[in-house]
């Protein structure tokens, strides 16, 4: 695949390579230069600081009080599941 460089010296990902890449507005690309190439890989947050954020702004108190340590018995009795049902 080719682009061309715009008089800003800006470029356009090709829509083949963002959807490979799954790209999105406001994603951050990180540029490694190898040997007179370039290659361009997508910044994805960690995600225990996803989490993070996600704990700082809402209270979660009530849902752990719900689950307790095992998420997934909450889950399925949720769904009314039972020993029986094994559907993990």
């Amino acid at each position: 695949m080719e682009g061309k460089v715009s008089s800003k010296l800006q470029i356009t990902i090709p829509v083949r390579v963002r959807d490979a890449l799954g790209i999105r507005p406001g994603d951050t690309i990180r540029y490694e230069l190898e040997a007179g190439s370039v290659r361009l890989k997508v910044v994805r947050p960690d995600i225990s600081d996803v989490l993070q954020t996600l704990w700082a702004k809402h209270d979660l108190s009530e849902l752990n009080d719900a689950v307790g340590d095992d998420a997934i018995a909450h889950v399925r009795e949720l769904r009314g599941w039972d020993d029986s049902d094994d559907q993990r």
